[in-house]
């Protein structure tokens, strides 16, 4: 009788066993889609990231060129200022610049003398 139960609780093992591995053979034609619908993003992923590295390689530089650019100039316009204190320059103005007086009086037009 022992030989008969053991022998019975290993058919039952044995087609638990079969039930559970045609649920995962059931479950592999999805489970292969999703891998291969995650390799393809990771692929994207791969390639985007490779161009964003290769445009903040491209940024860093132009930022480096324009950094230098605005050092060349804040040091010209620092000798300017240097030449212009020792030379000490004064504003004067423009001998084409008209005086606003002068303006508007020849904005408003001549009175001319009682008719009589």
């Amino acid at each position: 009788m022992g030989d008969e139960t053991a022998s019975a609780e290993t058919r039952e093992r044995i087609s638990h066993w079969i039930q559970q591995g045609q649920q995962v053979l059931g479950m592999l034609p999805g489970l292969l889609e999703q891998n291969d619908r995650g390799l393809a993003r990771a692929a994207e992923v791969e390639t985007e990231i490779e161009r964003l590295r290769y445009e903040v390689a491209e940024l860093r530089r132009e930022n480096q060129v324009l950094r230098t650019e605005r050092d060349e100039i804040a040091e010209a316009f620092a000798s300017m200022t240097e030449i212009a204190n020792k030379v000490r320059v004064t504003p004067r103005r423009s001998p084409f610049e008209r005086d606003p007086r002068v303006a508007a009086q020849s904005a408003t037009p001549p009175t001319s003398p009682p008719a009589g």
